[in-house]
């Protein structure tokens, strides 16, 4: 079988895919700096980043795992996958956009309590307006 001649667009699409397939990881864990200096992460962390100073700590997956070996970091503590999904849930809870009623604008929090959606009664299903005019501010321009 003959393969397949790519072209330099097709390469580099199979090259970002190979490298995201080998930076992927599982699990969470909680590393800390073991060297005297700033540490330079092959990957961004959970939190983007991506330099470490001296006895800092910083979460990942189990890609920087291989940093043990060579004593660059130390591994900390293993977060549970509960742990994780907790996490995730309030992230996504709290990074949803802002929502404005005529009360004033819906403010998004995390409880431990579960919640429950009420039925809104005839007043608080109205639509209303912010503005008389719609259209108040806009220009059109023409050629």
């Amino acid at each position: 079988m003959r393969k397949r001649k790519l072209n330099k667009y097709q390469r580099r699409n199979l090259q970002m895919e190979k490298i995201k397939r080998a930076q992927s990881g599982k699990g969470l864990y909680i590393y800390r700096n073991n060297t005297s200096g700033d540490l330079s992460l092959p990957k961004p962390d959970v939190d983007g980043k991506t330099r470490v100073s001296p006895g800092d700590t910083w979460k990942g997956d189990d890609y920087f795992m291989f940093m043990l070996k060579s004593h660059e970091a130390r591994l900390v503590e293993t977060l549970s996958a509960e742990e994780m999904e907790n996490k995730m849930e309030e992230k996504l809870i709290l990074e949803q956009p802002e929502q404005v009623t005529p009360e004033g604008v819906v403010e998004q929090v995390v409880s431990d309590e579960l919640l429950t959606e009420e039925t809104p009664t005839k007043d608080e299903g109205k639509t209303v307006l912010l503005t008389e005019d719609p259209m108040d501010g806009v220009e059109i321009l023409l050629d």
